[in-house]
């Protein structure tokens, strides 16, 4: 017969070696299945938000349809076939606003349209007095397509240089970028 130490020994020395594997195996095997279950159940749910999401694209690019076909309605945008066209077509707003208050334009430079955010930039130098700027950023700003004075630097000319230029009535230097924008190409 058997001794009762013996089979209590080989049973406790048993739990001894499942309790070790457990702990060394299984239980961080166990805590990894746990994580990859919250992670598809977080997963899931993400796909459900992403499946409704999908469920109302069509009525997004509605909304998106009447959005661009207002926008293209209020004018406040440059609406022409390239965006060259509408940097010429600011170019000579400019010019007519400056000619119109007897300024003297020095310098229009196109800045390269950036097709990435829709924006026109347009560099301006003339020689003006004080009516001529006021009257400019009015007639700039205040009417459509929407356009933005940026950088707007003046400067009193000294009264030598504008004898020797003869442009007596212009006593200011002043430079400024003007921003435009291009209408939004759905596509």
């Amino acid at each position: 017969m058997t001794n009762p130490w013996r089979s209590g020994l080989f049973f406790v020395s048993l739990c001894v070696v499942v309790g070790t594997l457990w702990f060394i195996l299984l239980k961080p095997w166990m805590k990894d299945i746990q994580r990859y279950n919250e992670n598809i159940q977080i997963l899931r749910i993400e796909k459900q938000r992403l499946q409704g999401l999908v469920a109302q694209q069509p009525q997004f690019e509605d909304q998106l349809a009447k959005l661009d076909r207002l926008h293209r309605r209020s004018g406040y945008f440059f609406d022409t076939p390239s965006p060259e066209v509408s940097n010429q077509e600011l170019i000579d707003r400019i010019e007519t606003i400056i000619d119109s208050g007897n300024g003297k334009l020095v310098c229009v430079r196109s800045l390269s349209p950036t097709t990435e955010d829709n924006r026109l930039q347009v560099r301006v130098q003339l020689y003006g007095n004080e009516s001529l700027l006021i009257n400019l950023l009015h007639q700039l700003e205040g009417s459509l397509p929407v356009i933005i004075i940026d950088k707007l630097h003046i400067r009193s000319r000294p009264p030598g240089l504008l004898q020797k230029t003869g442009t007596a009535g212009n006593s200011l230097d002043i430079r400024f970028d003007v921003i435009g924008f291009l209408a939004w190409q759905m596509g």
